[in-house]
């Protein structure tokens, strides 16, 4: 694709808005604003309200590069691509909020850069074994703080998902979590799902800023491919 085209694609604001229906749960929220980041642009995203949760990851996401303002109605997202994330300095505050650490570290975790995140590690181990496997490094897991490092090429994945939300193997934040991984990884990452599970919302928002994205079923009940390394870009989205 030419610079030009790139170019075309990115400004958000030359595009009529999208119109988005997107669940008011906190998870879906915050993994729009996250797939923005990774997206090459500036994306607007109307009916988002302004939350604390929501200005708490905007904060976390400017650590890497992201701009994020609420102006208005709308969020505005200044992405940095797909691959792009600029190294954080010093601790990212997660707290005791499950949802955010592990975005962040489904986010950032397979960079070749050191990340250390406050939070609670126990509560990661369901995502940390399988991001192990692209290849990302623990490097230090103390109470509320845990140091991680990502290889130089993260490889893909193929994971069976847990059944539900009960206990820690079927965290909720576990599925959104290793599809941002997989846009970080090389190759496609194959996600295997029971039928009739969660909610196809994390692979439509993907598919929305030009993820690669196919969905089959299969003996296990559904497999989602994602293609990683792929560009993503800026959109302008009404939620309605």
């Amino acid at each position: 694709m030419s610079n030009e085209g790139a170019l075309d694609r990115s400004l958000s604001g030359a595009r009529p808005a999208v119109a988005f229906p997107l669940p008011a749960d906190r998870l879906s929220r915050l993994f729009l604003l996250f797939v923005a980041g990774l997206s090459a642009g500036e994306s607007r995203i109307e009916g988002l309200p302004d939350m604390p949760m929501l200005a708490q990851a905007a904060g976390l996401l400017s650590r890497f590069g992201i701009g994020m303002r609420h102006t208005g109605s709308a969020w505005l997202v200044n992405g940095v691509g797909n691959g792009a994330l600029l190294e954080p300095q010093g601790i990212c505050e997660a707290g005791a909020d499950p949802e955010l650490a592990a975005l962040l570290l489904g986010l950032a975790g397979l960079y070749d850069f050191p990340l250390a995140l406050r939070c609670a590690p126990q509560q990661m181990q369901p995502l940390l074994q399988p991001l192990a496997l692209m290849g990302m490094q623990v490097e230090a897991i103390d109470a509320d703080l845990l140091r991680v490092r990502g290889p130089r090429l993260a490889g893909p994945l193929l994971r069976d998902l847990p059944e539900g939300p009960q206990g820690r193997e079927g965290a909720t934040w576990l599925r959104p979590a290793l599809m941002l991984a997989a846009l970080a990884g090389c190759g496609d990452t194959v996600l295997r799902e029971p039928e009739g599970g969660e909610a196809q919302v994390f692979p439509a928002i993907l598919r929305l800023f030009g993820a690669e994205v196919a969905q089959v079923r299969c003996e296990a009940g559904r497999e989602v491919r994602i293609a990683g390394r792929v560009p993503l870009f800026a959109q302008r989205i009404d939620l309605g």
